[in-house]
C-alpha cells in the first residue's frame, strides 16, 4: 500500500466545535473531513500500521479557539499572536506506536518535537478530558516537561505491562521558563503505548547501536522541491549472538525504504524521498532498530526542511578585520563575519582556525561552543576573539571555519550546518608581527619575543615560554633539530627524508648490485676484464664477492646460489650450493654478516660426469635496511623454508627487502688431462662438465676424481641497477619455476 499510495478508508470523520459561547456559529460540532489516510509505515513483529493525510478547511471565525477531536484533542488559536502579530503554527511531532523498555533497565525516550515558529515547546501528560486517560496510567515513568523526556525508572514491577501514554504538546513564546504565567498558543496530542519487556537487568547496554553513517539524532537538513532526500539507516548488534529483526520508521508520506538487508553484522535500510508541494515545511523522519532479543535502539529523529532554505553561508565581504593588528601584551582581538541566513550556535563541537601559510598549519583554534564565540543581536553575525599573543609572529595567515561552525534556525534541536570556510584563499591576510618568523611573545607578560621550539611539541603539550594554546609543531616523522627561528627534520638510518622535509620513509634509493671474482682469499684484488677467461685448476677455490650500492644504508644477502649447464637461472639439471641463505655444500666457506653491504665466499671447483660444453652459476641477491629487525637480511639462514611454505607464505611475503636480483657468472669449461699433466689452454676432444663445489652427504652427484684443468669464463664485474623496493615483484620466471632438489637432478644423471 505504501508504494501504490492507496488511500485507506478507515475510521470516521474529523469534527470541530467553536468554544466561543457568544458566537452564534459556535456551540455545535460538525464534520470537516474524513479520517482516510495513506500508509507510511508498518511493523510486522508488532502488528501496527501508521499513516497520514492532509486536508484544507477554512474556519468561519478566525478570532476564537476551535477544538478538533477524534479520541484525541487539539486546541488551535487562530487569532494573531500577541508577540509577533502572526498566525501561530503548531508544533510537529512523530513517535512510534509502541515504545519498548527493557525490564529492570532505567532508560529514556526523547519525544521529538519541532516548532515552525521557533517557540518553546512543553510536553505534559494530557488531562482526562483531553484523552480519557489519567496521567498516572504509567506509574513507573517520569516526564521531564521542558526537555520532553519520558524515563522508565527500571522497576521490576513494570515487567510484562502495557501502558497507554497520552501527552499534550504546547508551544509558548521562545525563552519561556515560567509556563504557569503564560497561555500556550496551541496544544496538540500525542499518544502511544509503552511496553516493558523481559528482565534484562545487567545487560542494559546491549541494545542495538547505529553506525556513524546513520543520520544523527536531531540532525537537520533542507531539501528543495524537486530534489531528493537520501540516507542509509545502518545498525549493528552489541552482542554477535543476536541479529537485527527490524528497523521500523515513522516517516512522511511518499518516503521509500528498502527491505532490511545485512552485510555480516551490519544491518541497513536505504531511504529515498522526493517531497511534494503540499509537504513544504518541517517534516520529521524517525527510526529505531529491534534485535532478536526484543531490545530496541535509541529512537532517532531528523528534521527535513522541505522547500525551505535555512543553510547559512558566509558573506566574505563582511569579514573583519581586513588587516589584523599585532601588538605586545595580553588581551583579545575582535573578529566578525556575517551570514546570509539567521544563525545560532551548534550543539556539537566545531572550530574557527587561524592557519599559517603556506604550510597550512593550524596555529590556534576557537571552539564554537566557547564563550569566545557569540552570535550577534541581529542573529546573522558571528563574532569571535583571538588572543593578541597568538598574532605576534610575522607572516601570512588565513581564517578557516569548520562545517557546522553555526547552524540555521529552521530546526529546534539543531539546524542545517553552514559549509563554513574551507578555502585558505577566501580569508587570508598578512600580519606585520611584533616578532619575527619563528618567534612569539614570551609568557607571562608578553612584552618580549622568544624562539618557538617547534621540536618541543609532544601531543597537546608545547613549549612553556609561549602562549599555551598556540601550536606550531615541527611535525617531523623522526628526528627534529630546533634552531633559532626555525627547525630541521632528519631521518634515522635506513630511512629517507621526503620532499615535504618532514616525512621519513623506508626507501632504498637508487640501488645497484655487483658481483666480482677475486684472485685470492684476501679479496684485495678483483680480476679485471683482461684476465678473462679465468683458469682454475680442479679442486682450487673460486673467490667471489657480491655487494650493493645505494643512497640508503643497505646490507646485502644471497638467498639462493646455484650452478646450471647454461646461462638460464631456471634451467636444469642444476646444483644448489646455497639455499634460503644456508650453505648446502661441504666445500663452501661462507660466513654471512647481516650488517655489511658486501658478502664473500669461496668454493672449490670440482667436476662431475657428462658431456656438456659449459656450466654457469647464479646468485639470487636482495638488499635490506641495516639493523632492520623485520628484514629478510636480519634472519639469515632459514632451514626447511620450503617445507613450511604454505604456513609461512604471508610472513615471508611481508619481510622487508628489495626485489630479488639474479646475477649470473660463467661459463666454466674443463679440459682433459694428458699423461697426468694439467693443460692450461689446449682443447680437449672429450668434453666434460664442471660444476662449482662438491656434494655433502649421500644421494648427491657422482664425482669423478680425474685431475684436469678448469677454465672459468666469467662475465666481467656485472652490475645490475635496481630502483623498485617491492620485494614481491620477483621475476616471473622464478615464480613459475620450482626449486629442483638434488635428488631430482640425480635421477636424470647416471653415475660412472
Amino acid at each position: 500500500m505504501i508504494s501504490s499510495s492507496q488511500l485507506i478508508s478507515y475510521g470516521g470523520s474529523w469534527n470541530t466545535k467553536c468554544d466561543n459561547s457568544y458566537n452564534s456559529l459556535c456551540g455545535s460540532s460538525h464534520a470537516i473531513s474524513n479520517t482516510y489516510f495513506y500508509c507510511t509505515d508498518y511493523s510486522v513483529s508488532e502488528d501496527w500500521t501508521v499513516g497520514e493525510n492532509n486536508f484544507t478547511y477554512t474556519f468561519h471565525n478566525s478570532e476564537k479557539q476551535w477544538h478538533v477531536s477524534w479520541k484525541v484533542e487539539t486546541a488551535i488559536n487562530l487569532a494573531p499572536r500577541w508577540d509577533n502579530g502572526k498566525i501561530n503554527s503548531s508544533p510537529v511531532t512523530r513517535s512510534p506506536p509502541i515504545v519498548r523498555f527493557p525490564g529492570g533497565c532505567r532508560q529514556s525516550f526523547r519525544i521529538p518535537v519541532e516548532d515552525p515558529d521557533g517557540d518553546t515547546v512543553k510536553c505534559r501528560f494530557a488531562t482526562y478530558s483531553e484523552s480519557f486517560k489519567v496521567n498516572t496510567s504509567f506509574p513507573y515513568g517520569e516526564l521531564d516537561e521542558t526537555s520532553c523526556l519520558l524515563t522508565y525508572d527500571g522497576s521490576q514491577a513494570a515487567v510484562g505491562g502495557i501502558y497507554a501514554i497520552a501527552l499534550s504538546l504546547e508551544d509558548f513564546p521562545a525563552g519561556t521558563t515560567n509556563f504557569g504565567s503564560v497561555t500556550p498558543f496551541s496544544s496538540i496530542p500525542l499518544q502511544f503505548l509503552v511496553m516493558v519487556v523481559g528482565n534484562h537487568a545487567g545487560h542494559c547496554d546491549e541494545k542495538p547501536v547505529f553506525t556513524a553513517t546513520t543520520p544523527k539524532d536531531g540532525e537537520c537538513s533542507d531539501v528543495p522541491i524537486g530534489s531528493s532526500y537520501r540516507a542509509v539507516i545502518e545498525v549493528q548488534v552489541a552482542d554477535f549472538s543476536k541479529s537485527i529483526v527490524e528497523i521500523s520508521t515513522a516517516s512522511p508520506s511518499g518516503m521509500q525504504l528498502t527491505s532490511l538487508r545485512n552485510q555480516g553484522q551490519i544491518y541497513y535500510r536505504n531511504v529515498t524521498w522526493y517531497p511534494s508541494q503540499h509537504q513544504i515545511g518541517q517534516q520529521l523522519f524517525c527510526f529505531k532498530a529491534v534485535d532478536s532479543a526484543g531490545l530496541e535502539s535509541d529512537w532517532r529523529c531528523v528534521t527535513i526542511l522541505v522547500g525551505m532554505s535555512s543553510t547559512p553561508r558566509v558573506i566574505l565581504a563582511t569579514r573583519r578585520p581586513l588587516t589584523p593588528v599585532s601588538r605586545y601584551g595580553s588581551g583579545y582581538s575582535s573578529w566578525s563575519v556575517q551570514f546570509d541566513r539567521l544563525i545560532k550556535k551548534p550543539r556539537t563541537s566545531a572550530y574557527i582556525r587561524l592557519v599559517l601559510l603556506p604550510s597550512g598549519q593550524t596555529l590556534y583554534k576557537v571552539e564554537a561552543l566557547s564563550k569566545n564565540v557569540t552570535v550577534g543581536s541581529n542573529s546573522t553575525t558571528l563574532q569571535f576573539a583571538i588572543p593578541y599573543p597568538v598574532l605576534s609572529m610575522d607572516g601570512l595567515y588565513a581564517i578557516s571555519m569548520d562545517k557546522g561552525i553555526v547552524v540555521g534556525q529552521g530546526c529546534s534541536s539543531g539546524g542545517t550546518p553552514t559549509p563554513g570556510i574551507s578555502s585558505l584563499s577566501d580569508w587570508r591576510f598578512y600580519i606585520n608581527g611584533v616578532c619575527s618568523s619563528g618567534y612569539s611573545l614570551r609568557t607571562p607578560y608578553f612584552n618580549s619575543c622568544a624562539d618557538i621550539d617547534e621540536c618541543a611539541y609532544t601531543g597537546s603539550t608545547g613549549p612553556s615560554n609561549i602562549f599555551p594554546e598556540f601550536t606550531l609543531p615541527a611535525g617531523c616523522d623522526q628526528d627534529c633539530d630546533n634552531t633559532p627561528g626555525n627547525y630541521s627534520c632528519s631521518c634515522e638510518r635506513g630511512f629517507q627524508l621526503q620532499s615535504d622535509g618532514k616525512s621519513c620513509t623506508a626507501g632504498y634509493g637508487s640501488v645497484s648490485f655487483k658481483m666480482d671474482f677475486y684472485k685470492n682469499s684476501s679479496f684485495a684484488t678483483p680480476f679485471t676484464e683482461q684476465d678473462y677467461p679465468l683458469s682454475v685448476a680442479l679442486n682450487e677455490y673460486v673467490y667471489l664477492q657480491y655487494s650493493v650500492a645505494s643512497t640508503a644504508d643497505l646490507v646485502i644477502m644471497a638467498e639462493n646460489c646455484k650452478a646450471t649447464k647454461d646461462v638460464s637461472f631456471y634451467s636444469w639439471p642444476q646444483y644448489t650450493f646455497l639455499q634460503n641463505g644456508c650453505p648446502e655444500d661441504s666445500t663452501l666457506d661462507y660466513s654471512y654478516n647481516p650488517t655489511r653491504y658486501y658478502q664473500q665466499f669461496k668454493i672449490r671447483a670440482l667436476r662431475f660426469r657428462n658431456d656438456y660444453d659449459t656450466v654457469y652459476f647464479h646468485c639470487e641477491l636482495l638488499a635490506c635496511h641495516r639493523n632492520s629487525p623485520g628484514s629478510r637480511c636480519s634472519k639469515g639462514c632459514i632451514r626447511n623454508k620450503r617445507k613450511r611454505r604454505e604456513v609461512t607464505r604471508d610472513e615471508v611475503e611481508q619481510e622487508e627487502s628489495t626485489n630479488k636480483v639474479i646475477l649470473t657468472g660463467g661459463p666454466v669449461v674443463f679440459k682433459a688431462a694428458k699423461d697426468g699433466k694439467l693443460l692450461d689452454h689446449e682443447p680437449s676432444q672429450s668434453k666434460q662438465t664442471a660444476l662449482i663445489g662438491g656434494v655433502a652427504g649421500a644421494g648427491g652427484f657422482c664425482l669423478i676424481a680425474v685431475v684436469a684443468l678448469a677454465i672459468l669464463l666469467v662475465k666481467s664485474r656485472r652490475t645490475q641497477p635496481r630502483l623498485s623496493n617491492n620485494k614481491n615483484e620477483e621475476r616471473a620466471g622464478y615464480k613459475n619455476s620450482a626449486y629442483i632438489p638434488e635428488a631430482d637432478v640425480n635421477g636424470n644423471e647416471s653415475c660412472a
